[in-house]
């Protein structure tokens, strides 16, 4: 009696035992059903293409609809950023030009005085040139020519090659140049300058570097069809 009393008082505490553990039979079961898990996802995903089912294998898991959603938003932040850099890009690039705009020398022809001096001396023309930018103009040169054609223009006048002096000139500042004809005016073209079937015509090239080192280059042409030539200065106008 007593031998059956202890073997049931052991049978008792090992039941304790295993009651008192039953992480035990957790650790035991646990990856049964995780693999019993990853077998129904991959059972109940037939539909899915060879893609989701080898990113299934490699994740254990299938793709959530919120992993599509941040892509294409990286995507559209990626293309904004790009846009915006390339608009702010733009609008400094036009600041910039607009800036030299304002600042650079510009150099034009203000105006042009014919000098009759007779039958027996050529016609001399006085080119007033000016800057009406706000910074000097720098290495300035300029080519200038006088003739007599017909009016109106029927060829292009050839101007000269530019001459290697140059010079500097400042902010409203200006700069006188003469330019005289090769001969005198003969009888027949004064009267057809007076008829106005021909004109006296001064042009020519101004060229010059701005403070931002850009080359100008300035094309002009007067032209002028006087009744009567005397010794006063006649103004020429500009085509």
């Amino acid at each position: 009696m007593e031998v059956l009393m202890a073997a049931l008082g052991y049978l008792r505490a090992d039941l304790e035992k295993l009651h008192c553990h039953p992480t035990v039979t957790r650790e035991i079961t646990s990856p049964i059903a995780t693999l019993s898990r990853q077998q129904r996802i991959l059972a109940q995903a037939p539909h899915n293409n060879d893609e989701d089912k080898s990113l299934i294998r490699m994740t254990r898991e299938a793709r959530h609809w919120i992993e599509y959603g941040v892509f294409v938003f990286v995507i559209i932040t990626a293309i904004a950023t790009a846009t915006a850099a390339w608009y702010t890009r733009k609008e400094w690039q036009s600041m910039t030009d607009n800036g030299r705009r304002q600042l650079r020398a510009y150099v034009f022809p203000d105006q042009a005085n014919l000098v009759w001096q007779g039958t027996t001396k050529p016609t001399v023309a006085e080119i007033v040139i000016k800057n009406s930018g706000q910074t000097p103009a720098y290495r300035l040169s300029t080519a200038a020519s006088l003739s007599v054609d017909d009016s109106p223009l029927q060829v292009d006048l050839r101007v000269p090659s530019m001459p290697d002096n140059h010079t500097v000139i400042p902010p409203s500042g200006s700069y006188t140049l003469s330019v005289a004809m090769d001969k005198p005016l003969m009888t027949d073209q004064l009267k057809a300058i007076q008829m106005g079937t021909q004109a006296i015509y001064v042009f020519g090239e101004i060229a010059y570097d701005d403070a931002f080192g850009e080359c100008r280059v300035t094309r002009y042409r007067f032209f002028s069809r006087v009744r009567v030539l005397t010794t006063e200065a006649k103004s020429a106008s500009p085509t």
